[in-house]
């Protein structure tokens, strides 16, 4: 049974009385100091017999005893506990022993007290909604010391409160019952300025089971080299399970690979209903992730096709990185804060220069800054590499998108950044009518990129970069990538890539070795000789362990090219 020390909250007249009759019978706690109460933040650790008295507390003092109570639950509103101690230290006789109010601290040790009372405004609201419940609650004897251990991490995601799925949230979630956690939730709320709470989970590795004709085809699933396939699989032996992250997916390469080798399997042919498996979650729809409080929307398949309606009502969140604004419905659509330094780099990316074709005074070449240049991300999301593009000073942007919700996302993301509103073409061809912005998004698979940008390259600058920023791996868009880019001087891909540590220098070398495969292989209307470098790797946050996110910058360009790399950010 769960042992209390006993306080006294007194008016601030009796504090002479009641030390006075403390020390006389040996029961005043010399090793805490008297302290006022100014404030419900003082009564942090606390536990009154009902959460009307700390409002109550304000103004008197808190008087420390050595005396001790052990609650059975028998006496909820303390009747035996104070007559116990009026009868130890003979208060019977007092005139204002009404006013005292009798209060029990936890018998944790004092440092494990102060540690329950950091400067994190989400543990002084959590320790003091679990001292406003009954001293008797098996919550205190389950919860007190968790809450003085627990590192109280958070993100605000406007209006939304993400909380990681770490202690003490778990425990409080299995054992508080649902009126106590709807208090709590709404004392986040009101501390945290937010309308929305959430617990945040991995990114599933799989969709549910679907019917085999619901779901999309995607670049994800085209069939990955033989060579990549081998020596990813070497990555496997020998290796450790990798761990799932908060807030990013972690898909084991072996299913990964089965995906991209075998990716639309067809039913037998003497089965008339279409089969149902389980298959990548190619849209990396956060199913994981748990609302707590405020309305989310509805749960929908990931394969559902949402209705502007849906769009309407569900519930979207924002975030601003680098300045951008990004925005999207967090229960469909999942974001990654740790692609900000990634997103910083390409806001610092050196412009291409050319070499000049006439000379000066002096008779010597120089150079100058490329006119214009667009750029391409094959898996633009909501907008997380594209808006950075835009930023930069990309003249056009072309997007690749298959997840609906992302696109909304991204179209409500350049709205609130003052951009004119993104061309979007669905999956039939037909756009939405807007002409002026420099995004342009395909609501289709990457694989058409190279024929639609075929119609657009009369009409823009070169491609100088393009994006392929899927994780696990990209591979099944390089050879996309290489054929979009500007095919006079080539330009930059930049793979994303999950790479072993250990194999960074390694898997750099054949991924170059692919992708000059797909050079090889690409039609060209001059033969002429290109080269490949992979000038910069960037790592751009642990994935997991042993594992980074790694994006490489690989120069792709004829050798006769005009066009001078700069350096790598």
């Amino acid at each position: 049974m769960a042992d209390f020390g006993i306080l006294l909250v007194a008016p601030t007249n009796l504090t002479k009385s009641l030390k006075d009759s403390l020390e006389k019978h040996g029961k005043l706690d010399k090793t805490t100091k008297i302290r006022p109460v100014n404030t419900e933040d003082d009564l942090q650790g606390i536990r009154l017999r009902y959460d009307d008295e700390r409002k109550s507390c304000i103004g008197k003092v808190i008087i420390p005893t050595t005396m001790r109570w052990a609650p059975d639950g028998s006496d909820p509103l303390l009747l035996s506990a104070r007559s116990f101690v009026f009868s130890q230290i003979d208060l019977f006789h007092m005139a204002d022993a009404a006013k005292i109010i009798l209060a029990l601290r936890s018998a944790v040790a004092p440092a494990t007290i102060t540690a329950a009372t950091p400067k994190s405004p989400l543990a002084r609201v959590t320790s003091n909604w679990l001292s406003s419940l009954s001293v008797f609650s098996s919550l205190h004897s389950q919860l007190s010391t968790l809450l003085a251990t627990s590192n109280y991490g958070y993100t605000i995601y406007p209006p939304m409160l993400l909380l990681p799925n770490s202690q003490p949230w778990p425990t409080i979630l299995a054992i508080a019952q649902a009126p106590q956690l709807e208090t709590l939730y709404a004392r986040l709320c009101s501390t945290t300025k937010v309308t929305h709470i959430a617990l945040n989970g991995p990114i599933p590795l799989h969709s549910p089971s679907e019917p085999m004709d619901m779901l999309p085809y995607a670049s994800i699933t085209s069939a990955a080299p033989t060579r990549y396939r081998e020596w990813y699989q070497k990555d496997l032996e020998g290796s450790e399970p990798i761990e799932e992250s908060a807030c990013a997916t972690i898909i084991p390469v072996k299913d990964m690979l089965q995906g991209c080798l075998n990716p639309h399997p067809q039913p037998e042919p003497e089965t008339c209903a279409p089969a149902t498996m389980t298959t990548t979650n190619v849209f990396r729809s956060p199913t994981a992730l748990t609302p707590l409080y405020g309305e989310f929307g509805p749960v929908l398949s990931p394969t559902h096709k949402p209705t502007r309606q849906d769009m309407d009502e569900a519930f979207w969140c924002g975030g601003q990185q680098n300045g951008i604004y990004q925005i999207w419905a967090p229960r469909y659509t999942m974001f990654s804060r740790g692609n900000i330094t990634e997103k910083a780099r390409i806001l610092k990316m050196p412009v291409a220069v050319r070499k000049a074709v006439v000379s000066d005074e002096k008779g010597e070449g120089y150079v100058e800054a490329e006119p214009g240049w667009s750029a391409v991300d094959l898996y633009a999301g909501i907008g997380y590499f594209a808006f950075s593009y835009v930023q930069r000073g990309a003249a056009i942007v072309l997007c690749w998108e298959i997840n609906p919700w992302s696109v909304e996302g991204l179209r409500r993301g350049a709205k609130a950044n003052h951009w004119p509103d993104p061309t979007v073409y669905d999956s039939n061809g037909v756009d939405n009518g807007a002409r002026e912005g420099k995004l342009v998004v395909y609501a289709e698979d990457n694989r058409f990129a190279p024929e639609r940008i075929g119609q657009w390259r009369p009409l823009m600058p070169p491609v100088r970069h393009v994006n392929c920023g899927f994780l696990p791996s990209s591979a099944g868009s390089w050879g996309t990538a290489v054929r979009v880019l500007d095919p006079v001087d080539g330009g930059w891909v930049h793979v994303h890539e999950n790479i072993a540590v250990k194999n960074i220098g390694e898997r750099a070398q054949e991924i170059v070795l692919l992708i000059k495969s797909f050079v090889a292989n690409t039609p060209r209307d001059l033969p002429q000789q290109w080269t490949l470098e992979c000038q910069h790797i960037e790592r751009v946050k642990s994935y997991a362990p042993g594992v980074m996110h790694c994006v490489l910058d690989i120069y792709i360009a004829p050798r006769n090219s005009n066009l001078m790399p700069p350096a790598a950010p």
